[in-house]
């Protein structure tokens, strides 16, 4: 990340006083009390104000604005420390309209939340009474129940 030119308040003013001086026909009354001073005085007040206002609002936003090693030192500061990266696991609850046909559920079939933002794979769950080894996937058998529901586990979060 670049760094900030920060100015004092001399600098800012003296800065002013070049510009104008270099660019002036001949000499220009810059002493204590004079009009241009007391302009230049200010507007180095005022500068100073917004530059404050900018660092302020650099640190307020850094956190959404920075990656990586940089957001990781930044975070250090404040004893946070990046977690790991793990996978999501849960239940899913597969659902039909008809109890009268038998569901295949394939293993490694993809599973999505209703609005579509996030889909999980279908793991193997031995422990799950409709896993069939056999067919390597779950069997929901049928039933004279309507809608029937099966919940399976998923892992893998993408």
């Amino acid at each position: 990340m670049a760094s900030l030119n920060i100015k004092s308040f001399t600098d800012l003013v003296r800065d002013q006083v070049s510009a104008i001086q270099g660019r002036a026909a001949g000499l220009v009354d810059f002493t204590v009390g004079s009009l241009l001073r007391s302009c230049a005085e200010s507007n180095a007040s005022a500068l100073q104000w917004l530059q404050q206002l900018i660092v302020t609002l650099l640190i307020n936003t850094r956190a959404s604005t920075c990656s990586g090693l940089d957001l990781d030192s930044w975070m250090a500061d404040f004893g946070f420390a990046r977690l790991s990266a793990s996978f999501a696991t849960g239940s899913v609850t597969y659902s039909r309209f008809t109890a009268t046909n038998s569901a295949l559920i394939p293993i490694g079939s993809l599973v999505g939340s209703a609005d579509g933002s996030q889909q999980f794979t279908v793991t193997i769950d031995t422990a799950n009474a409709t896993y069939n080894a056999t067919l390597g996937r779950r069997l929901r058998a049928v039933s004279s129940a309507s809608p029937t529901k099966q919940t399976g586990k998923f892992i893998s979060c993408f």
